[in-house]
């Protein structure tokens, strides 16, 4: 538990750090630290706190809005998919766990961009220009979590792992 609690730690910063610095519109680690949540953490009320948690401390910065409920829950599922996909940790499976997330995101943020009423109106025409507008902003979020959630997950494997070595061998000695 102490090491998941430690990647937890390091997700919530990696996450935090990634929408308080400038990016491109939608090019942070938020995507790929709620599904490598799902992933590396196995206590799912933590990999489900890890991700509120990075977007409570970060929004506090940069501004609560009208869409959190819809971004919250978007990026919750995103955990669910890392969670239910986590059961073979193959490289196809956090590709897949990446792509099917960022889809999730998309669909369920700009519903409730479109449902919020204040930027499009609540038609099918609003809906679909909502959606269209949106497209830029999806392949961006998509694009970042495809490329960041791998990177985590092969770097904390490799972290871990060091951190274990170093532990067996410092105990030999202690």
């Amino acid at each position: 538990m102490k090491k998941e609690i430690s990647f937890s730690a390091a997700l919530i910063l990696i996450a935090v750090v990634s929408r308080l610095v400038t990016h491109e519109w939608n090019f942070t680690a938020m995507g790929a630290v709620a599904v490598m949540a799902g992933f590396l953490i196995s206590s799912r009320p933590l990999a489900l706190a890890t991700v509120l948690s990075s977007l409570l401390i970060s929004d506090f910065f940069i501004q609560f809005h009208n869409t959190m409920i819809a971004v919250y829950l978007a990026y919750a599922l995103m955990a669910l998919i890392g969670i239910f996909m986590s059961s073979d940790k193959k490289f196809s499976r956090i590709v897949a766990s990446s792509f099917i997330g960022s889809v999730v995101f998309f669909a369920v943020s700009n519903l409730g961009v479109w449902f919020e009423g204040q930027l499009y109106p609540q038609t099918l025409t609003g809906l679909v220009n909502c959606f269209e507008m949106a497209i830029p902003f999806f392949r961006n979020e998509m694009i970042s979590t495809m490329i960041l959630a791998p990177t985590l997950y092969y770097s904390f494997k490799k972290v871990g792992r060091t951190f274990l070595e170093s532990n067996e061998s410092f105990s030999r000695y202690n």
